[in-house]
């Protein structure tokens, strides 16, 4: 899925580079973090071109996927990668709008990575966007930077099966040219560090940075997988902090009725309106649900921690990821409800 591509070097896992001693580097940097991420890029074998330098001064590396129009950005404010891609179907023909949103919201729903939104492109077509972001504003190691473009990547070729599926008859735009694909070649030279894992995150690890009484409940993960279970702050309306299968999942959510009593055009309305904050830049991801018979309405910022992570980072990733799941809650709500948001 990323491109018929031939690489100098096998691809690294960061799975393999058990720590033996040593300590992971924490990269603190846009130009360190840069290079980094082009050092991941080479491992799994993922071409890649410098394009451009965006408005905010942020290099851009266009990726070769195909069926995308993919490519990740370095955020410098706060300090980020960026990855965002366009599927080449047109959204058209005898669905409408509100479907188009309802098999959105489902992949939002069932998925960590990537996080899609129908949205208009410049020649007024809809189009399938998506995108995953990493918050390094504490900084990211080597090994985290690795987990996060796997993961990226693997989405992106998850999300390609579902929308052709969903949409098999869709019309592609551009001419990719799969002759050119195959025969491009990644003259960079992978790396040949150990990637480091820092320390296991665990329930306890998370309940320890986490102000006020907290409860941890161990159970299988949202997706029906092994998972490790969340951690609940005691008496307050804050976000749950879930942990499984290696991601770290900042959630809140509410109820909004009994299925057979909110009628079916609040829920389209209801999907609309997570669509709509679905395309601010900050990688939150706001879903309609139904669980046990409810129409559930969840905020959720997902993290991949397979890694590892050190005290201060994993503090100061919660601490950012509740502040913006919870804010963005508080605005859905408010606009729900027709109340005034002053999170």
């Amino acid at each position: 899925m990323f491109g018929r591509l031939r690489n100098k070097r096998a691809a690294a896992s960061a799975d393999s580079a058990k720590a033996s001693g040593a300590t992971a580097e924490l990269l603190t940097g846009s130009a360190e973090l840069a290079d980094e991420l082009r050092r991941a890029l080479i491992r799994v074998e993922c071409g890649h071109t410098e394009v451009s330098v965006d408005e905010d001064s942020r290099p851009v590396l266009s990726l070769q996927v195909e069926d995308m129009d993919a490519a990740v950005a370095l955020g410098r404010s706060p300090l980020c990668l960026v990855l965002t891609a366009d599927w080449d179907g047109v959204l058209e023909g005898e669905r409408c709008a509100e479907v188009h949103r309802s098999v959105l919201n489902d992949w939002n729903a069932a998925h960590t990575v990537p996080r899609a939104v129908a949205v208009l492109d410049a020649d007024g077509e809809a189009r399938v966007h998506l995108d995953t972001v990493m918050d390094c504003s504490a900084g990211a190691t080597p090994a985290q930077v690795d987990e996060w473009v796997r993961r990226a990547l693997a989405g992106l070729s998850q999300v390609t099966e579902f929308l052709d599926e969903e949409y098999p008859d869709a019309r592609r735009v551009g001419s990719p040219d799969d002759d050119a694909q195959e025969d491009t070649e990644v003259t960079e030279v992978a790396d040949t560090a150990e990637l480091v894992a820092g320390e296991k995150v665990t329930l306890d690890r998370i309940a320890a940075v986490l102000p006020g009484e907290t409860v941890s409940i161990k159970e299988d993960g949202a997706s029906g997988r092994r998972g490790n279970g969340y951690v609940r702050t005691v008496g307050a309306a804050a976000p749950d902090i879930a942990l499984h299968d290696g991601t770290l999942a900042v959630t809140t959510g509410a109820a909004f009725g009994d299925t057979g009593e909110v009628p079916d055009d609040a829920v389209a309305w209801l999907h609309a309106v997570c669509a709509q904050v679905n395309t601010e830049p900050d990688g939150v991801v706001s879903v309609v649900t139904v669980d046990e018979g409810e129409i559930i309405m969840t905020c959720a910022l997902h993290r991949p921690v397979g890694a590892g992570m050190g005290e201060a980072q994993l503090s100061a990733v919660i601490t950012a990821a509740r502040e913006q799941v919870g804010h963005r809650f508080s605005g859905l709500v408010a606009e729900v409800t027709g109340g005034v948001d002053d999170a």
